[in-house]
């Protein structure tokens, strides 16, 4: 059987034979199998796992002719892009700006950024935050101030700086890699929630853990800044 294999922004007409694909493990350790669909034209087509349920939320069943288009955003995440042929006579949906989405160093543009409104997911996520900054003010103010302990030998000396333990790079990289793969997490149910199929591979987890450990290294005060952002 010929696999069909999707362009970059080239739409493909297919139909599928049955509704549901026949799930395959990847090969390559560490990256997410694919669902395989045959096609009435004789062919397969290999998709990412959540595509079953994309198509279900859009209504999509066998010898039902569809559109299927491979995109890409700015950061480089590979998503499907599927519309109905029966919706042909709708306006179609203009394509995704890939500059709505972070590149690859997590930053927005300004003015694209105030124009999209807030998802709930995104508004529980910025509650959170507040929340949190909230309970460390809280706990700052009520920590009762280090009184030094000296002795008769040596004058009292006291380093505020060598107080606070500095970061070790291990557990840099640890939060760096958990945070990236929060975020991916955020994306991927971000994007469904919005008919769209996005998976993140594991070198593309390795990739934003980098960019998250060098920024922080570059800025160790990035992450608070960042965290006050709405």
């Amino acid at each position: 059987m010929a696999i069909l294999k999707l362009q970059l922004d080239e739409p493909v007409e297919v139909a599928l034979k049955f509704a549901k694909g026949k799930f395959y493990e990847s090969k390559f350790p560490g990256q997410d199998g694919q669902l395989m669909y045959s096609l009435t034209s004789g062919e397969c087509v290999f998709l990412p796992e959540s595509t079953d349920e994309l198509f279900a939320g859009k209504g999509i069943g066998a010898n039902e002719p569809i559109v299927l288009c491979l995109r890409k955003t700015r950061a480089g995440a590979k998503f499907l892009e599927v519309h109905k042929m029966s919706d042909a006579e709708e306006p179609a949906a203009p394509a995704l700006d890939p500059r709505r989405y972070p590149d690859a160093a997590g930053a927005f543009e300004s003015n694209l950024k105030a124009a999209l409104a807030p998802s709930k997911l995104e508004s529980q996520l910025a509650a959170s935050i507040t929340q949190q900054q909230q309970r460390k003010a809280l706990a700052s103010k009520l920590t009762p101030p280090v009184t030094a302990v000296t002795n008769t030998t040596e004058p009292p000396s006291i380093n505020p700086i060598a107080i606070v333990p500095k970061p070790k790079a291990g557990s840099l990289m640890a939060s760096a890699l958990v945070a990236a793969i929060d975020a991916c997490i955020i994306a991927q149910e971000y994007a469904t929630s919005r008919g769209l199929a996005v998976t993140f591979a594991a070198e593309d987890l390795r990739a934003i853990a980098a960019t998250l450990y060098i920024q922080h290294a570059k800025d160790p005060q990035y992450a608070q800044r960042a965290g006050g952002r709405q």
